[in-house]
């Protein structure tokens, strides 16, 4: 499988999440996942929230891993769902912060409403079965796949996506979100570079990823595991001929919550500095 590891120098991974959105690791297991398996640089970017971060400081430090404060929002282009990080971000910037609050509101309503929409499929899932599972910020549609497991109601994790909670299924719920332009904004307000992640995956396609672009985006993803080697190409062509830069991680989440290890999706350091020099914001180095 592709990585987009060079065979000789560092390794970077710019996207991974810990329990405080939809991971199952804590930032310091997280970290020490990333130290195991060689992983030099690592951008913690949970979802809507930042709450994460001087944990992964502190665990970056202690164990040698470069750390980068990052955030992936969700937001809309034409319609359609689209993620977005922010990396080298400054947690503490007002403007950010304010991007911020609301979130864990929305996302607890949201999640409430997957219930009441599983109960009308005749899914016995009580939210109070949500929140024993573990979590320590942000709700997500993980939360509900595990609550989903733990009672037996589908035998797999992913099922719980496939049967219940994809896009297409019959209990999902949309998000509400920053449009998009207010949230690149936001990145840059903190000093961060936006980068587009995962830009042809979940119904997003060639124009969404143009138009993010005209919309001053930073930065796309060209190395994660929904990525075949068709679309990953295309985005490192398009990159070059648009003048953005190239990112890619492994969007770990944790283990069977994840279709790419930690290690297996990675990009050189050299395309992480080239990355990084967009930046105006912070950054948190190891040692």
């Amino acid at each position: 499988m592709a990585t987009g590891t060079a065979p000789t120098g560092g390794r970077a991974d710019l996207h991974a999440h810990t329990w405080y959105s939809d991971g199952r690791d804590s930032p310091e297991r997280l970290i020490a996942r990333a130290a195991e398996h060689g992983i030099q640089l690592l951008a913690v970017t949970d979802h809507d929230t930042l709450a994460g971060l001087s944990e992964a400081e502190s665990a970056g430090r202690a164990q040698g891993v470069e750390i980068v404060p990052g955030i992936e929002f969700s937001t809309y282009i034409r319609n359609v769902e689209v993620h977005v990080l922010g990396l080298w971000i400054d947690p503490h910037c007002p403007a950010l912060l304010q991007a911020v609050s609301g979130y864990e509101a929305m996302r607890r309503q949201r999640a409430e409403r997957m219930v009441e929409k599983l109960n009308a499929l005749g899914v016995k899932l009580d939210f109070s079965q949500v929140l024993a599972v573990e979590r320590k910020g942000v709700f997500g549609r993980p939360h509900v796949a595990q609550a989903l497991k733990d009672i037996g109601a589908v035998g797999a994790f992913q099922e719980a996506f496939q049967r219940f909670l994809g896009r297409d299924a019959p209990a999902y719920v949309p998000k509400r979100s920053l449009g998009a332009a207010e949230t690149i904004a936001a990145i840059h307000a903190a000093g961060g570079v936006a980068v587009l992640a995962h830009g042809l995956v979940g119904g997003a396609n060639r124009p969404h990823v143009e138009a993010a672009a005209r919309l001053g985006i930073d930065a796309v993803e060209t190395v994660h595991p929904k990525l075949g080697p068709e679309q990953s190409a295309w985005l490192r062509e398009f990159a070059g001929k648009a003048g953005l830069a190239v990112s890619g991680g492994s969007d770990w989440h944790g283990e069977g919550w994840s279709e790419g290890g930690i290690g297996e999706w990675t990009i050189p350091l050299e395309a992480a500095a080239a990355l990084r020099a967009r930046a105006g914001g912070l950054v948190t180095k190891a040692g």
